[in-house]
C-alpha cells in the first residue's frame, strides 16, 4: 500500500518561521508579566527594608522594676524603660504576664523622665495612646493598682514584662517577685 502525498501541507521553512514567531511572542509576554510581578515585589521589599532599618535604630531596655505594697490594699509597681537606640520611640504597650496594662498607668502619678519631668500620653495624631521617650532618656511608669496581678506580685511568683514600641521593637524581662 502506498501513502498518498498531500499537496496541502505547510512547507518546512514556513513552519520554522511560525514556530520562531510563536516562541518570540510567548517570550515577550512572559517578560512583560515578569516585569510587573518583579516590580511589585521590589516596591514591597523596599518598604519592608525601610521599616526594618527604622526599627533597627530604635532599641529599648527595662532597667528597673519596683513593687511596693505599703498598705494591705495599696499596690504600687514602678517600671523604668530606657531608650538605648538612636531615634525617639513611642511606647505603645506594656504587658505584665500577657495582660496589656498601659491603660492602668497611674493618672495620679504620671510617668516621669530622668530629670523628673512628667511625660504625658500623646492623645491625638498617628501616635495617639503612646508615650514618647527621647533617645538616651528613660521614663518610669507607675501603676497604683495592677488589676489581676495583686496576689501574684504580693505572694511571690514570676512576672514576665514586655514593653513594645509602636514600630514593633520589644524589651522582654522576667522577674521573680519575693513573697
Amino acid at each position: 500500500m502506498r501513502l498518498a502525498k498531500s499537496e496541502k501541507a505547510v512547507s518546512t521553512v514556513i513552519a520554522t518561521l511560525l514556530m520562531i514567531n510563536i516562541a518570540f511572542t510567548t517570550g515577550v509576554l512572559v517578560f512583560a508579566w515578569a516585569q510587573g510581578l518583579f516590580g511589585s515585589w521590589a516596591s514591597t521589599s523596599g518598604e519592608y527594608f525601610q521599616t526594618k532599618g527604622e526599627s533597627i535604630e530604635e532599641d529599648i531596655a527595662l532597667v528597673n522594676l519596683r513593687f511596693l505594697s505599703p498598705a494591705p490594699n495599696v499596690h504600687t509597681l514602678n517600671m523604668t524603660v530606657r531608650n538605648i537606640g538612636h531615634r525617639d520611640v513611642q511606647i505603645a504597650s506594656i504587658y505584665l504576664n500577657n495582660t496589656n496594662v498601659i491603660s492602668q498607668v497611674s493618672q495620679s502619678c504620671k510617668p516621669w523622665n530622668n530629670i523628673g519631668a512628667t511625660v504625658p500620653m500623646i492623645t491625638s495624631g498617628p501616635h495617639a495612646g503612646t508615650y514618647l521617650i527621647a533617645s538616651g532618656d528613660a521614663v518610669t511608669f507607675a501603676f497604683v493598682i495592677v488589676t489581676g496581678l495583686e496576689s501574684e506580685l504580693r505572694n511571690g511568683g514570676k512576672l514576665t514584662v514586655v514593653v513594645a514600641t509602636q514600630r514593633g521593637s520589644r524589651a522582654v524581662q522576667q522577674w521573680e517577685t519575693s513573697g
